[in-house]
């Protein structure tokens, strides 16, 4: 439950607001309720909930908001502690064991909640009242095909109750059957034509396929049964148990004529707005709530608020002075004043502003985070520090707070530390995307590549549209060499968010505590360098100047008398050593004091292609190219890159172009294998190979490239014979295994491929292709549960392995563990968005739940990724046959008919 922060002279407005409804007015009691769980002020929500149902008992938008304010404090968890201690005494206890079900129901397990009813069933299978609540709960955990199964047994046993007929409705409408649905909703008003919510659907559903006319008939006659049916409703229901519980508009229309409702409706409204985005009708609803006479006080704050977030700060500031004219003794009025100005850069100003919020409250947790902030951005890390430690003691919830000093930590050096308060944080609540992308950031700081990248991945799962953890894991694979994926990766975060950020300190108001951290508006601060003593605080640009720094830095002109050549001895040194760094600088300094400009480029190129940048390695390498048209070193290094590019034809000229260089050098006859395979020249491959085998006859990777040869000439003996020589020189050599196990398996040989792969990964139990042929072959051979094993326990070290992830969905499903394949499948997508695999099986589990509308947007989005593929052609059939029709997708591009 998230903790809010407040001044008690705030909580005393807000408390006042009680004193001014209707006492008799249910729908005021029930928006007062709602505003106090946004202020997190859980108790009196709960009193007010109450209130309202005791003026109006069936009033089933107050019933549900008190189900979630239960939920809130804790209620549920002691209820369900205290019906289970209930059932260990009496098993029999049917009643302790329904309640027990709706408890699990009501916090969201509905796969525990179905137990305890399905128990109920076993004995009583006639129990209509359980039968519908098996429906419903089948129907929330998306079994939609069972809660039809459920409610069919229902209409059985009780044909006269429209509810069950509308139920089926509902579920045949969202599985895309509207005439079924239809008919059963038409049925539901031959026993009763004055249930305005089957109207409602009805109108829908005639909508969707195009009966305009019986559409507006139905819209009609929902509006004259129930007039808040069909339009946003004054009364206000919390979202249930969603992570960002915010405020959805339903429940029965409250009474217009009573002037204590007026207090505060469109307040609420305008605030429900504000929470998703909707500025402009929160902005009308605020002007409406002012016109009706609401508190001022709160609509001035609103709108205050309103313009801070639309980065309106010269509006923000009027609104912001004028309160404070009215109400000077509020500190958040003063905390927020403080943020708009360090938004804008005025710090000393903000910082006045948040001490005289302190001044106030000097328990203002609020404002402890942000001075902590203003004394990050002065360098002033240890006060800094302070103030965020002063926050946290205040308010240990306070996660801008705990964020910010991490981020300090990280900044300052102290990775260690940092590393810690991630993973206390996450120890609390393992959900959280920032936290798992703060511990990223610190381990990326340690150098600690791949399991920041395992960081960055869990926050992306956590959440996929989180800008930050994307590009973040963009850049740990790139330091990996990962650059496929790390492309995908830059692409989606690029989609989410074009401009890319630093990380920086964010800033907190109490608006981001309304209704839970998703509704929070991201206020970064902006960062901002103050100098020191008689530091650089301004500078004029000179062109002349500019063009001078150019001219040293691009060394002398082809043809000019260079000075006399400096040696590259130590770059060269250090790249040996991995010292990529020092090696680029090294190599720059000895070109600009006139070092040869051939063998600087090839040393550069090296640097880049050790850390993966074969494009920047290439241009390196055709520049040397220029000046040494036929050094094998630049050949050989040109070929590398274009290969690595999958550029093979141009890989195949420049290998050809190496080959009369390569005399007896091993490893250049490697190259131009390599390449010649790749390209489709495999013979000629097989003869500069052969030479190498002859010069170097016990060397398995020569081995092992003359079996990949031979496969490509379709030899399988001699690739056989050859990865059996490689690893008769090399017992440890693990690619070599592996490739030869996909061999023997592509020729049936499951049990010696087994024996091969598992003798790899014993060697390197962390190899990615063995382990992944390993689980493919398990799945082929229907052990699902052995592959099941395999790949959780290589997912615990390489989470981000999307192969794994996808094969883990495979076997998951060979077992009839269809949820949790479901589960692994969704994990794939929100990384690979376009993964033509995962889509279509995604697709035919979903419909195979009853789930038509999900499983039609599956395919849907594999077809406009890969419209060509086989996968495209099987998902256009699989979507007529769910649709009953031959019109799926029309206007698709086809690549093959269906």
């Amino acid at each position: 439950m998230t903790t809010t922060v407040h001044s008690e002279g705030d909580i005393r407005i807000l408390r006042a607001l009680a004193q001014r409804i209707d006492p008799g007015d249910a729908g005021a009691y029930n928006n007062l309720g709602v505003v106090f769980y946004q202020k997190g002020l859980y108790e009196e929500a709960i009193e007010q909930f109450r209130r309202a149902l005791a003026i109006d008992g069936k009033m089933e938008v107050a019933r549900r908001n008190l189900d979630i304010a239960y939920h809130q404090t804790g209620y549920y968890d002691r209820r369900i502690a205290e019906l289970i201690a209930r059932l260990r005494a009496n098993e029999d206890d049917d009643d302790a064991r329904y309640s027990l079900a709706e408890a699990y129901f009501n916090t969201g397990r509905f796969d525990d909640a179905i137990v305890q009813y399905e128990k109920l069933i076993e004995k009583k299978p006639g129990n209509v009242r359980v039968l519908l609540r098996l429906g419903a709960a089948e129907k929330q955990r998306g079994e939609l095909k069972r809660a039809i199964e459920w409610f069919e047994k229902a209409r059985e046993l009780q044909p006269d109750r429209p509810f069950i007929y509308y139920s089926l409705g509902e579920i045949l409408y969202n599985q895309g059957m509207n005439e079924e649905a239809i008919a059963h909703l038409r049925k539901a008003l031959q026993l009763n034509p004055s249930v305005a919510e089957v109207h409602h659907l009805l109108s829908f559903v005639y909508g969707d396929i195009g009966a305009a006319d019986k559409a507006a008939e139905h819209a009609a006659a929902a509006a004259e049964l129930n007039p808040a049916a069909t339009k946003a409703r004054a009364n206000l229901s919390l979202d249930r148990y969603s992570p960002a519980q915010y405020v959805e508009l339903t429940g029965k229309a409250a009474t217009p004529s009573v002037e204590g409702h007026k207090a505060f409706a469109h307040y609420s409204l305008g605030i429900a707005f504000r929470a998703r985005g909707l500025y402009e009708e929160a902005k009308q609803e605020f002007t409406r709530g002012r016109e009706a006479g609401e508190d001022p006080t709160l609509i001035d704050q609103a709108e205050a608020e309103l313009a801070l977030l639309e980065g309106d700060a010269d509006g923000a500031l009027a609104r912001y002075d004028a309160l404070l004219a009215k109400v000077s003794g509020s500190p958040k009025v003063w905390n927020e004043r403080g943020v708009t100005l360090h938004q804008v850069g005025r710090l000393d100003e903000a910082e006045k502003s948040y001490r005289r919020a302190l001044d106030i409250d000097e328990g203002y947790a609020l404002a402890w985070n942000n001075i902590g902030v203003a004394a990050a951005h002065r360098g002033d890390e240890e006060s800094a520090e302070a103030a965020f430690q002063r926050a946290l003691e205040i308010q240990a919830e306070l996660t801008d707070a705990r964020l910010n000093l991490g981020l300090l930590w990280v900044l300052g050096g102290r990775h260690d530390s940092s590393l810690q308060l991630h993973r206390d944080m996450l120890k609390v609540d393992s959900s959280r995307a920032d936290a798992w992308n703060g511990l990223g950031s610190a381990m990326m700081a340690m150098e600690r590549f791949a399991e920041a990248r395992n960081a960055f991945a869990r926050a992306v799962g956590a959440n996929p549209n989180f800008p930050p953890a994307r590009y973040n894991l963009s850049f740990a694979l790139a330091r990996l060499g990962e650059h496929e994926d790390a492309l995908r990766e830059t692409k989606i975060a690029l989609e989410l968010d074009p401009y890319y950020t630093a990380p920086r300190y964010k800033l907190s108001i109490d608006l981001q505590y309304e209704g839970g951290e998703v509704w929070a508006p991201e206020l970064a601060a902006p960062e901002r360098v103050a100098p020191k003593d008689d530091g650089v605080r301004d500078f004029d640009f000179d062109p002349a100047e500019l063009e001078t720094v150019f001219h040293e830095l691009e060394g002398p002109e082809p043809g000019e008398e260079a000075p006399p050549s400096e040696t590259f001895d130590l770059a060269r040194d250090h790249l040996a050593n991995g010292l990529y760094d020092r090696a680029l600088v090294e190599a720059a300094r000895v070109l600009r004091e006139g070092g040869d400009a051939a063998e600087g480029a090839v040393i550069i190129g090296e640097v880049y292609l050790q850390r993966g940048l074969y494009g920047e390695a290439l241009e390196r390498f055709e520049e040397a190219r220029a000046l040494r048209p036929d050094d094998p070193q630049v050949l050989a290094g040109a070929t590398r890159c274009l290969l690595q590019l999958d550029r093979v034809d141009e890989a195949r000229l420049a290998a050809e172009a190496l080959q009369p260089q390569a005399g007896q050098d091993v490893t250049n006859l490697l190259m131009v294998g390599e390449a010649l395979t790749r390209s489709g020249e495999a013979k000629r491959a097989m003869e500069v190979l052969d030479l190498a085998a002859q010069l170097s006859p016990h060397d398995p990777v020569v081995h092992r490239q003359i079996a990949r040869a031979a496969l490509a000439v379709g030899n399988r003996r001699r690739a056989r014979d050859a990865y059996r020589m490689a690893i008769a020189e090399d017992p440890d050599f693990t690619a070599a295994r592996v490739e030869f196990g996909r061999l023997l398996i592509e020729e049936g040989a499951y049990s010696e491929a087994e024996a091969e792969i598992r003798q790899a990964l014993e060697l390197m139990p962390t190899y990615a292709d063995g382990a992944l042929l390993l689980a493919d072959l398990l799945n082929r051979q229907s052990r699902g549960r052995e592959s099941v094993s395999l790949l959780v326990g290589f997912l615990e070290t390489e989470p981000y392995n999307l192969d794994a992830l996808a094969l883990l969905g495979e076997a998951l499903l060979a077992e009839g563990r269809r949820r949790d394949a479901e589960q692994a499948l969704v994990r794939v997508v929100r990384f690979d968005p376009e993964r033509p695999a995962a889509l279509f099986r995604l697709g035919e589990l979903t419909a195979e739940s009853g789930r038509y509308r999900e499983a039609l947007g599956y395919w849907r989005r594999l077809i406009e990724a890969a419209p060509d593929s086989e996968y495209a052609a099987r998902a256009r059939v699989q979507a007529r046959v769910a649709l009953g029709t031959g019109s799926a997708f029309e206007g698709q591009t086809a690549g093959s008919g269906a």
